[in-house]
């Protein structure tokens, strides 16, 4: 019985202690990675490995999504280690080098892990540990998983560099704003909330330290799970322009809790630099439930520090991390200013187009029957 605690203490801990990369269908915790010359260096494929001395950790690097540049760092494998949480049920893991063949067997079954699925957030929690040579050249490693009713996807993919001279960019959290207090409510009485900003460098994802939603379930439900989304548009001309667009990135996430899934949205194409809008909304703010109660959304509120260059709906600033581009000098700079977008070219009417037509038509006509008459004339 002790060791049973034991086990689901450890992995509630280990759930708390890690970050997790989450969304509405499954989320992601890496509870080690490291550079190593052992060819085998985990006792047990259940458990994390420590390090061991002179061993690199990179599990932060891991989990962003990108380990840098590991050319003449003395070391030959990766190591990693953590689990995927799904909604549906997953047959296999695998993994891939660049566009390589996808190796398949990678799947470990963890009673402990699944003795706590709650905590993961979904039903389905299946543990990984590779260990694996460290490729030449650039690298994207892609992780996949398999899915028992048919499919397959890239779940997490990670990159590094193992060449001479190679460049790489490196990512890393940047804070647009900072802080966790309860205060920017999206409802149906509260309209959707957006910050707009310009970054130095481009950026591959974007996330929410915390935020609070309706919990249908449980001693004390507050309304029904709320279905939300956060889209990022490319800013032109001016706000509402660039709000009427198609958003660049986005991605929609049924809460069923506080926190529950955990928002962290990665992307494998980052970005470029520049200007944008990033705006969360509720979708299905008309929905009642029987006691009388609608889906809410509440972002952390900005209670520490802002960045004087953020622009936020309703001068409501809640808390944003992207996963930026380390760049000399200020990630977020300066907004351009708000002008009016240029004014839209009349496009004739299907009556005025068709007697243009006919006009061309006409013309061509009586220039091919001036030709002809020359001709004739000679």
């Amino acid at each position: 019985m002790k060791k049973v605690l034991a086990a689901v203490v450890a992995v509630a801990l280990m759930i708390t202690m890690f970050a997790v990369v989450s969304n509405a269908a499954g989320g992601i915790c890496i509870d080690g990675a490291y550079l190593t010359n052992d060819a085998d260096p985990s006792t047990t494929h259940t458990e994390a490995h420590k390090p061991n001395e002179g061993e690199t950790s990179l599990t932060m690097e891991f989990f962003n999504g990108d380990i840098g540049d590991v050319y003449n760092s003395g070391f030959a494998y990766l190591h990693f280690q953590g689990w995927w949480s799904d909604d549906e049920e997953i047959a296999d893991f695998g993994y891939q080098y660049n566009d390589g063949e996808i190796v398949w067997g990678q799947l470990i079954f963890d009673q402990n892990l699944i003795d706590v699925k709650d905590l993961t957030g979904h039903e389905y929690p299946n543990r990984f540990n590779m260990t694996l040579p460290l490729q030449e050249g650039v690298i994207s490693f892609k992780l996949y998983k398999k899915y028992a009713a048919g499919g397959e996807e890239v779940f997490h993919t990670v990159t590094y560099s193992n060449e001479a001279g190679a460049a790489v960019t490196h990512y890393t959290d940047k804070l647009l704003s900072n802080g966790a207090a309860i205060g920017v409510w999206i409802n149906a009485a509260n309209p959707p909330a957006y910050v707009k900003f310009t970054t130095a460098g481009s950026f591959k994802g974007i996330s929410l330290p915390i935020y609070w939603a309706s919990r249908p379930e449980g001693d004390n439900p507050t309304g029904p799970s709320a279905t939300w989304t956060a889209e990022v548009f490319k800013f032109a001309y001016n706000t509402d322009y660039t709000l009427a667009q198609k958003p660049v990135r986005s991605v929609t996430v049924t809460s069923t809790a506080d926190n529950n899934p955990v928002f962290n949205e990665q992307w494998d194409e980052a970005l470029e630099a520049g200007t944008y809008i990033v705006k969360f909304t509720v979708t299905n703010t008309d929905y009642v439930d029987d006691n009388g109660k609608s889906p809410y959304l509440v972002l952390p509120q900005s209670d520490l520090e802002v960045s004087p260059v953020a622009v936020y709906s309703n001068n409501a600033a809640f808390t944003l991390k992207l996963l930026g581009e380390d760049v000399e000098g200020d990630f977020f700079v300066a907004n351009p200013d708000e002008v009016d977008a240029p004014a839209q070219t009349e496009v004739p009417q299907t009556g005025d187009a068709s007697i243009a037509m006919i006009a061309v038509l006409v013309v061509l006509a009586m220039g091919a029957a001036v030709v002809f008459a020359r001709k004739k004339s000679y």
